[in-house]
């Protein structure tokens, strides 16, 4: 496995992380909002 697929898989579950959290935090805002 060369460095190149290792770092775009390492990015891809960066991005797959960033996308989840973003969507919990819109979640728990909608619960804020929203009583």
């Amino acid at each position: 496995m060369n460095s190149n697929k290792l770092g775009y898989a390492v990015h891809k579950q960066n991005l797959f992380s960033f996308q989840e959290r973003t969507k919990h935090l819109a979640n728990n805002l909608r619960e804020i909002l929203n009583p």
